[in-house]
């Protein structure tokens, strides 16, 4: 099945299918074959870099060009061991053009090299080397310069696993660390640019899950505990709180806006930072339409649809302000479909021409003309049917 992807600048979808990957962009397809049997998706750039993790390290494919994908030496697993270190997450920033990868390193003493080298089996023990810290390193694709941005101290610490986000711009970092026996946590906002720690917070008796920070610094977090409720926390210490309906999840925390998603009907609600409602997005409509989509949110917190039909892919975008109005028309689309189904083939067709114009209207960007055809084509086939 394939999955898609949606650049934060709106201008190109990735598609994925088991390793072969395809940018659409103006309407052509790149196809490129990924050499990895086991891969992660990291991130996916403007510039059409797509960064992923295997067990060989972290590659970056291009797909703009077709040379092989550029191989990061720094965080190969040979060099890593050499260094008592292994690799964690790692993520690539919204440009394309830098590298965030987690090096966990350890201290082995003598005991553990005489563990590591004659086997577990021994009187001894079994000793797991000594945590020392998380240190989390920037590459530069474009100059190939490595810079540490956060040192993240363990103290010694065995086995203690973190939890971290980066803002897609790379200047800020949100990181929580277990601490008193694993009761409490402690999450620390970072500005990078400056390697100034802007906040400590210890949070008592719960989990701070679905970890979040935006381009302004702003780090969101689930509270997984008794309260069920989001936590926004400023870079000046503000705390907000959300309410956490039960049957929802949290799907885009952008700049402006957070957006959660029904996780049982076709349904999304668009707050501000105040909780304010702005938009309450009743997606149901596109569904009695019989389309097939996927919706993002872009790095201006404007609305991105992909919508395919008949093996055709469009991109609908939308900004913000003008989402209400377009879903409005959906629906009243929606009801004219289910009224008229088994009306004439003019009829059908003047709906979906009817479609094309209500998507192309407010903002939105697409070559209405081909969807148009294809949802004609559809209509056609289940009238027929």
């Amino acid at each position: 099945m394939n999955k898609y992807y949606m650049t934060a600048d709106s201008r190109n979808i990735i598609e994925v299918n088991g390793n072969k990957i395809a940018v659409i962009k103006n309407g052509s397809k790149i196809m490129k074959d990924l050499p990895f049997a086991d891969f992660e998706i990291c991130g996916i750039g403007n510039n059409g870099n797509i960064a992923v993790k295997t067990t060989g390290g972290i590659f970056v494919e291009s797909v703009s060009n077709d040379k092989q994908p550029y191989f990061i030496g720094e965080f190969s697993p040979e060099v890593l061991n050499g260094k008592n270190s292994k690799l964690g997450s790692v993520k690539l920033n919204n440009k394309g053009n830098m590298v965030c990868a987690e090096k966990i390193n350890y201290r082995n003493n003598f005991l553990d090299n005489l563990v590591n080298k004659f086997g577990r089996g021994t009187t001894c023990g079994a000793h797991s080397p000594r945590l020392i810290n998380h240190q989390f390193v920037i590459y530069n694709l474009s100059d190939n310069n490595l810079r540490t941005a956060f040192i993240l101290p363990m103290g010694g610490k065995e086995n203690n696993k973190i939890r971290w986000s980066i803002s897609p711009n790379f200047k800020y970092m949100a990181v929580v660390e277990e601490v008193r026996d694993k009761k409490n946590e402690m999450l620390y906002i970072v500005n990078l640019a400056i390697g100034t720690i802007l906040a400590k917070i210890e949070i008592s008796s719960t989990t701070a899950k679905n970890l979040n920070i935006n381009n302004l610094g702003v780090c969101l977090f689930e509270v997984n505990g008794g309260l069920k409720e989001y936590v926004i926390i400023t870079t000046n210490g503000k705390v907000m709180r959300f309410k956490k309906d039960i049957a929802t999840k949290l799907m885009h925390f952008g700049n402006k806006i957070v957006v959660f998603k029904s996780t049982n009907r076709p349904h999304l609600v668009i707050k501000d930072m105040d909780e304010k409602i702005i938009c309450e997005a009743n997606l149901a409509p596109l569904e009695k339409m019989n389309l097939d989509y996927n919706v993002y949110f872009n790095e201006k917190d404007d609305i991105d649809l992909i919508v395919s039909q008949d093996d055709r892919i469009k991109v609908v975008h939308c900004h913000l302000e003008n989402f209400h109005y377009d879903l409005k028309r959906w629906e009243n689309l929606a009801k004219e479909k289910a009224h008229n189904g088994n009306g004439s083939k003019e009829k059908l067709k003047g709906m979906a021409e009817d479609m094309s114009e209500a998507i192309n209207n407010d903002g939105f960007k697409v070559d209405y003309e081909d969807l148009s055809r294809s949802l004609y084509k559809s209509l056609m086939e289940k009238m027929e049917n």
